[in-house]
């Protein structure tokens, strides 16, 4: 483009020998394509008034152009955007006059060269005779002529090249064949032979090649095919384009064929862009850097464009490639040109710059939007890119991942990577398995490719996957990072959410994975991409695994030489070949020759003589330990066999311990009785985990000590340190495994002692310190409590640890930490329960019932809270741990039914706390709330208000009016406000909390929380009660939505909320609908709670009212009176549930049998008006029902519909 040069103009004139066949629409299309190739064109229209052009080009007229405007400018729009610009001048002159009205065509060619135009088309009427040929041959660069191929066209055409020869001037001639039909090969070949013999010799012709074919869609249409085709078809848009590129000499032209080059580390941002390029139209391919072959670049002579991405941090034999390639293109060898070659930075990894004559495509620091807006420029394309081309992500961080961040020196394995890559994306289900040997780098492997491809995922997770616990706490702390609903149970909904997720660009590492049935239903089925590591052979039916093995010579030297470049390749490949190549006990190698090189005794030997000396160092040393090793084992390796992996390995620790100074030795001993998956620095640094280390004298006197200490082992090889806020230290499996070894006996459980006491220490106290702070040692804790082997430590505080850490597995409120801590739990049961001293048992029972409570195995957590409440009565204790028991057992009683029993553990465990630690205590009120639920279920409803309101106010005042646990209590509160037939009181209460509550909650995105979701049920039950069911309705739905997010089907939350719906149903007459919500929510109680459970038969005589409401007076008949039997067997004739189950059962006996109806109405409202008294809403409902039932007898008029059946709300505890 000229841009601001003082460059004159090119004027290209069209032609056409015959009318109708596209000559003008073949100037429209090319005046766009070399607009938005940025030029400025002029269109110059010499035919009559209202000309064809505005008919092609009308889409870009402005709406009210300025009178007397010449030109007319057009709005381009987003087409623009490479500075192009394109006007419309058009004349007045009749189509006899001929260009006449535009002056001497040298005058004319002066003005247009001179207007500030890189391009002037103009349009000459069709058949206007030798006057007009002359003057456009005269007045242009350029002239087009049109002409069907039809031997007598053929023929003008070359009598008009002649005539154009003789009258002179600057105009070569492209012959352009129009609405040529390909589908006739034989006559299509005879008259290309014809135009080529007939025009080909001639100078003046620019090419004898291009033609324009025919296409019904558009010649019967105004629509611009380089608008509306694909790029890179062989339609109208390609055969246009190819008429821009020849009266351009190539300057503007459609890109046919792309070729983006990577180097390794950038295969992501290659693959993103082939996808863009793809999904514009164009073809494209994608090839490594690196696997370029030393005649390939010719391969790429055919490409209009070769994108590099990114020619930084490369390896030796890809610099070596990409010179080879950028000498190619710069010579312009096989028809390249220079501008054809472009360099793609995308990250500020240091670049020379591109060598010169190269462009350069710099998209550092760019949005999505910017860099397609470039690559549209580039590839002179004008459609935009696609969204989303080819599902590929824009190369960025992921929004969510949990790579460590520790320094890593990873050397070669690049096929392995790429082959890694290329099963990734061609497996059928995106998984792979990488299997090899102990220390063989797999893990290094995997870990190279998720940050290597970082920027291909939404989602990158890293799951310590050696068994079941460890894998679920690993989803888990995905479902938290992404704040999930969790429904009670974290890990489905991780799985559900990478399952059901629109988009699959994520990636699992299940890292050190056993075998498949290892982990039941811990992987998702399907989507995303997901690889494991494993030193198991993968199995026969796996296609896809790739197998990992020591590093060749040149790696290997590679690796060492990066500790110390002072080492000569020799030297290097001597030491590799003692360590066997394997990757661990080599980067032990080079760190232990970087240290011995940096002693500073050799401060004044020079480097290279440094180097050597280490080298000599190592071997010996390496010799040594090995010898002592087969000693040990009475074995003996044959001289010239290949290294044991092993070996090395244990070999190269021996040789670092044996330097170790006494602080540092001690560090290795301990972090190697804790977790594979490394130890938090707030652990290693805590004075408690260290204990006397730390004190004066100690070793870790100062506080920097340790991280001194950590660092030397670091420089050892030893470990890998990972810093920032969630810091941990961490040692290689076969270090610690070597570490171990190391101790024998006597000093092994000493100092396993040691750790264990440290650990204890470290565990909060149950009222100690904030809640934060508590969560986060327990969660560190959590890692070591099985790795550790605490459960097999007789000493109480460890003890405490042990049982404090299920606790807090309980309190996390998730299903797989509910398994892991029964697991916990029960194995320290059985080691316990056979030692010297059981005395721990006891509390330890009480927090496994707790757990098995929330797992739904009632009777089992009855088993173990009755156990451990007898046996710290029969031991006469009255002290905080058996009244802890005694409200525990309350709550399992409750779950399982035993009501009155609950009633009198919740009773005694009160007012035991109360004495104990006074009425404001949190224990306390806890064991208040759960009495006044007690209390509620044991038929004592005005007992259960006077103690949950007592516990409501107590709370609002200790914790403030947004309390939760406050709320939790108004709720209890409210419910039994409603069954004193407070309805008004309950609502408003409820609405003072959601008011109270609501505002904070709704800053946070997702579901609403249990409690607010508790709240909004409540009112639900409200409304219906007042009349509003259509609004219960409602509100009760989206909270069943909600809780199925957040507690899971199974929660007794979720289940009342299906029969609250139910009950809505019911009220807004929709009796169908409400039978078979009705029958879920039983089948699923019963499913949770047992078939027996007095709730159960609650819910099932509501169920029988629906049915008779729906037409079956046989089953409701049936239903109900097998509820009020058995609610009058487990609670007794005058509890609550069972006056009402009455109550309704009786309305079902009416139609058979009135006589009995009326008994047991007459009945139910006697005990009714002794247990509410008068006015209560049920004794008002039974006594109308029962004056209907004797008006009925007496002769008056049968109306079932105008008795009411009591709406029984089942109690939430």
């Amino acid at each position: 483009m000229n841009g601001g040069s003082n460059q004159p103009g090119i004027i290209i004139s069209f032609h056409s020998l015959r009318g109708g066949i596209g000559s003008t629409m073949t100037l429209a299309n090319v005046a766009v394509i070399l607009a938005t190739a940025g030029k400025r064109v002029l269109v110059a229209d010499t035919g009559p008034s209202a000309p064809a052009l505005r008919r092609y080009l009308h889409r870009f007229l402005p709406p009210a152009p300025e009178p007397g405007a010449v030109p007319i400018r057009l709005d381009l729009g987003p087409l623009a955007d490479q500075g192009g610009r394109l006007d419309l001048a058009v004349t007045v002159d009749d189509e006899a006059a001929g260009p006449a009205g535009w002056g001497e065509p040298a005058t004319v060619r002066k003005r247009l060269r001179d207007s500030g135009y890189d391009y002037v088309l103009v349009r000459v009427p069709t058949r206007t005779g030798a006057a007009a040929l002359r003057w456009s041959a005269l007045l242009s660069d350029i002239a087009v002529i049109g002409f069907p191929l039809s031997p007598s066209a053929i023929a003008e055409v070359a009598d008009a090249v002649a005539q154009i020869g003789i009258m002179g001037g600057a105009a070569r001639v492209l012959p352009l064949p129009m609405m040529v039909d390909r589908t006739r090969a034989a006559q299509l070949q005879e008259a290309r032979r014809r135009v080529r013999e007939e025009l080909g010799e001639s100078e003046l012709v620019l090419d004898t090649g291009v033609e324009i074919p025919y296409s019904g869609d558009h010649y019967f249409t105004d629509a611009l095919a380089v608008l509306s085709e694909p790029a890179g078809g062989d339609g109208l848009r390609d055969a246009y384009e190819g008429v821009a590129a020849r009266i351009t000499g190539g300057l503007v032209t459609g890109v046919r064929r792309v070729s983006v080059v990577y180097t390794a580390r950038y295969r992501t941002w290659a693959e993103w862009l082939t996808t863009q390029i793809a999904g514009a139209g164009l073809r494209v391919r994608e090839i490594p850097l690196g696997g370029l072959a030393d005649e390939a670049p010719d391969g790429l002579s055919g490409d209009s464009l070769v994108l590099v991405v990114s020619p930084t941090r490369m390896s030796l034999d890809e610099t070596d490639r990409l010179d080879v390639l950028v000498g190619l293109w710069r010579d312009g060898g096989s028809g390249h040109t220079e501008n054809g070659l472009v360099f793609v930075r995308v990250d500020d990894h240091t670049l020379a710059g591109p060598p010169e004559g190269v462009q350069e495509l710099d998209l550092r620091g760019e949005e999505e939007a910017e860099i397609k807006a470039d690559l549209r420029r580039r590839l002179r394309i004008r459609d935009p890119l696609p969204v989303g081309a080819g599902g590929t992500r824009f190369p960025r961080l992921p929004t969510t991942h949990n790579l460590p961040s520790a320094e890593r020196d990873f050397v070669g394995r690049e096929r392995l990577l790429l082959q890694l890559r290329d099963r990734m994306l061609d497996s059928p289900d995106g998984r792979c398995m990488i299997h090899g040997g102990p220390g063989a780098g797999k893990s290094e492997l995997a870990l190279e490719y998720a940050e290597r491809f970082l920027g291909g995922y939404d989602i990158v997770w890293w799951i310590q996957a050696r068994n079941e616990d460890k894998t679920r706490e690993g989803l888990s702390a995905l479902a938290h990072r992404l704040e999930l609903p969790e429904g009670g149970d974290a890990v489905a909904a991780a799985l559900r959410y990478l399952t059901a997720a629109a988009e699959t660009r994520w990636l699992l590492v299940y890292d050190d994975f056993g075998q498949d049935e290892e982990l039941p239903g811990l992987v998702p089925a399907e989507g995303g991409h997901v690889i494991f590591t494993t030193r198991a052979r993968p199995p026969a039916d796996r296609a896809s695994h790739l197998q990992v093995g020591p590093l060749s010579l040149e790696e290997s030297a590679t690796l060492l030489r990066r500790g110390d470049p002072h080492i000569t390749t020799d030297d290097a490949r001597q030491v590799a070949g003692m360590l066997g190549g394997m990757p661990l006990a080599m980067e032990m190698g080079r760190a232990w020759l970087a240290r011995a090189a940096s002693d500073p005794s050799r401060a004044r030997v020079p480097l290279r003589d440094r180097a050597a000396q280490a080298v000599a160092e190592l071997r010996v040393t390496y010799r040594r330990v090995v010898a002592g090793l087969e000693a040990d084992r009475r074995v003996h390796a044959e001289p010239g066999t290949t290294p044991d992996p092993v070996a090395s390995h244990e070999a190269m620790v021996g040789a670092a311990l044996a330097a170790l100074d006494p602080a540092e030795l001690w560090i290795m001993q301990a972090i190697s009785f804790l977790s594979f998956d490394g130890v938090s620095l707030d652990l290693l640094r805590s004075p408690a985990f260290l204990g006397a280390l730390c004190g004066e004298g100690g070793p870790f006197a100062d506080p920097l000590d340790i991280d001194v200490t950590m660092e030397s082992l670091r420089g050892y090889g030893l470990v890998r340190i990972e810093h920032g806020d969630a810091g941990s230290l961490r040692a290689h499996r076969l270090i610690r495994d070597s570490v171990l070894a190391s101790m024998r006996g006597p000093a092994e459980e000493l100092r396993r002692e040691e750790v264990l006491h440290g650990l204890a220490r470290f565990a909060p106290a149950e009222n100690e310190g904030p809640e934060d702070l508590r969560a986060r040692r327990f969660a560190e804790l959590n890692r070591h409590v099985v790795t550790s082997d605490a459960i097999r430590c007789p000493h109480r505080p460890v003890r405490r640890w042990v049982i404090d850490q299920v606790r807090h597995l309980f309190q996390l409120q998730d299903y797989s930490a509910w398994r892991r801590a029964r697991r916990l739990g029960e194995r320290a049961l059985a080691e316990w329960g056979a030692s010297p001293d059981p005395s721990m048992v006891p509390e330890l029972r009480v927090q496994i019932a707790n757990v098995l409570r929330e797992l739904g195995e009632h009777s089992a957590a009855v088993r173990h809270s009755e156990a451990a409440l007898r046996v710290l009565v029969r031991r006469g204790e009255k002290s905080f741990r058996a009244l802890n028991a005694a409200m525990v057992h309350g709550a399992d009683l409750r779950a399982k039914g035993d009501f009155g029993l609950a009633y009198l553990r919740s009773s005694a465990a009160w007012s035991g706390f109360e004495r104990l630690l006074g009425a404001q205590s949190p224990h306390t009120g806890r064991a208040l709330n759960n009495l006044a639920v007690s209390a509620s279920l044991a038929g004592k409803p005005y007992e259960a208000e006077e103690l949950a309101r007592r516990c409501h106010l107590d709370r609002l005042t200790l914790y403030g009016e947004t309390s939760p646990a406050a709320w939790w209590t108004g709720c209890n509160l409210a419910y039994f406000m409603r069954e004193l037939g407070d309805v008004e009181g309950s609502l408003d209460l409820l609405r003072r909390g959601l008011g109270l509550l609501a505002p904070a909650q709704a800053k946070a995105a997702g579901p609403r929380s249990l409690l607010l979701l508790r709240i909004e049920c409540g009112i639900a039950v409200c409304e219906r009660r007042l009349g509003r069911s259509f609004e219960a309705l409602s509100r009760d739905t989206e909270a069943l939505e909600e809780l199925r997010e957040v507690a899971g089907e199974r929660h007794a939350e979720t289940i009342l909320c299906s029969a609250a719906v139910a009950a809505d149903l019911h009220a807004e007459g929709d009796h169908a609908g409400a039978v078979i919500r009705a029958q879920r929510a039983v089948a699923a109680f019963r499913e949770v709670f047992g078939r027996d459970h007095p709730q159960a038969y609650a819910l099932q005589a509501n169920l029988g009212v629906y049915l008779r409401a729906a037409g079956d007076a046989e089953e409701a008949e049936r239903l109900g009176a097998e509820a009020c039997a058995a609610l009058a067997d487990r609670l007794g004739p005058r509890h609550p549930l069972t006056l009402a189950a009455e109550v309704d059962h009786a309305n079902s006996l009416a139609p058979r049998d009135r006589n009995l109806a009326v008994d047991r109405m007459a009945t139910a409202l006697e005990r009714l008006l002794y247990f509410y008294g008068p006015g209560h809403p049920h004794v008002r409902i039974c006594e109308r029902n029962l004056a209907d039932l004797r008006r009925e007898g007496l002769g008056g008029r049968r109306d079932p519909g105008r008795r009411r059946d009591i709406d029984i709300e089942v109690m939430r505890y």
